[in-house]
């Protein structure tokens, strides 16, 4: 057996079989006489029947088989030959063979990528940090607050109202007369509707049939009969400290400072978290390899499992907007596992200790009470890539430079 490959791209090789003409006949023969014994023909017993009788009138039907049966065997052969590892089910892309002749089958399968890292440090990386300041506090208190708001109904529609509408457009002009969406429920604090739209509304009670024009995406004047379906107020707490005792809190100035705490470690993880994005859209760019695309596939079908069934979208369809996001994940993960390979962190008693450190902190534990109830974790294979990938990107965050996003890159920020 002859076996030749060739890579069709990175991720996608052919592999071509050429079993001898000798070879394959004398398999060939063997296909033929398993046939035979199941073939009845006139004038023979069972599994009597001459070879050229056979061939005769069952050709064809015996080339397919012997290919059908073979032409696998002879891939498992060739792959276990030349220690070849396909990715996926190869795809059988052309079979020649007649009798006397050499048998050739060429397969195409998916093979994982080689990856290159030729440029990872002294890279320009565009990335902005969030910065905290009293905004950031302020839209959080707000965010708490709206969480925590009753919504009670009102007698008539007034400017801090929430409401539900039904009916029709009443523009001769229009074919569809049917109410835009967007009035289906409104929030009169956004004023969205136009001058004219909140002067007829307001004041108005359920059930109360009102005639007016709305702006509806730019467009002035459209003529609308709407139904006052319901109104409702929201009614948002006050933040007094007896409100906020009962919340857990102790006073108005320990409220505001769980929350600006609060706040500033959640602008830390996620500028940490946006930080590695960028090192990693880096050096996606500067290293650039293929993804198989079954890998793709598969990857993006996982994302969208948990939230397919809260949409009426099947999870085929879903998986192909989300292929963007695998493919990027795809390659963050070959491009960390790549980096790891070559730069072979040490992972030392201090990096453990804050590993620790930080694990205990987010339970709100001291570093000796997790370990008391986690001994063994600097054992555990997870604990410890987690320390090698924390110790990959402090070292890639060190090595580059970061620049302000839509800024010269010349005006660097960080190094």
């Amino acid at each position: 057996m002859h076996i030749t490959t060739k890579n069709l791209s990175q991720v996608m090789q052919e592999l071509t079989i050429t079993v001898p003409k000798d070879e394959a006949e004398k398999d060939y023969q063997t296909v033929m006489r398993d046939f035979k014994k199941h073939v009845v023909v006139p004038g023979y017993r069972k599994g009597k029947a001459p070879a050229s009788m056979l061939i005769n009138m069952f050709g064809d039907n015996i080339k397919q088989e012997y290919i059908r049966k073979k032409v696998e065997e002879y891939f498992k052969k060739a792959i276990d030959e030349k220690q070849l590892e396909p990715l996926n089910r190869p795809e059988l892309v052309d079979v020649k063979w007649d009798p006397g002749q050499d048998f050739i089958a060429v397969f195409n399968y998916e093979i994982q990528p080689v990856i290159e890292i030729n440029n990872y440090t002294g890279l320009e990386i565009p990335y902005t940090p969030n910065v905290f300041n009293e905004q950031a506090v302020s839209s959080a208190i707000d965010d708490f607050k709206k969480q925590r708001t009753k919504v009670n109904t009102a007698d008539s529609v007034g400017k801090d109202c929430m409401i539900s509408l039904s009916g029709e457009v009443v523009n001769d002009k229009l074919d569809d007369k049917k109410l835009p969406q967007q009035l289906n429920f409104i929030d009169m604090n956004k004023h969205e509707f136009g001058d004219q739209f909140e002067k007829d509304i307001l004041g108005a009670k359920k059930n109360d049939v009102v005639e007016t024009t709305a702006v509806i995406d730019g467009e002035q004047g459209l003529k609308i009969r709407v139904k006052v379906e319901s109104i409702a107020k929201p009614d948002m707490p006050e933040l007094t400290d007896e409100f906020l005792k009962k919340e857990g809190f102790e006073s108005l100035e320990h409220f505001r400072q769980s929350i600006s705490e609060d706040v500033e470690k959640r602008i830390i993880e996620s500028n940490k978290d946006n930080k590695i994005m960028a090192v990693n859209l880096a050096l996606i760019e500067k290293n650039p390899f293929d993804i198989p695309p079954s890998s793709v596939i598969e990857y993006s079908r996982k994302i969208v499992e948990p939230y397919s069934q809260y949409t009426n979208a099947s999870v085929d369809e879903l998986s192909k907007q989300f292929m963007p996001q695998a493919i990027y994940r795809l390659k963050s993960y070959y491009l960390e596992e790549k980096l790891l390979e070559m730069l072979s962190f040490e992972v030392s008693e201090q990096d453990e200790q804050q590993m620790i450190d930080i694990f205990a902190k987010e339970l709100n534990l001291t570093s000796e009470e997790y370990l008391k109830r986690n001994p063994d974790v600097t054992k555990q294979p997870e604990f410890v890539d987690k320390v090698k990938k924390d110790k990959l990107y402090d070292y890639l965050f060190e090595q580059n430079t970061f620049v302000e996003e839509n800024k010269e890159k010349g005006n660097s920020e960080e190094k």
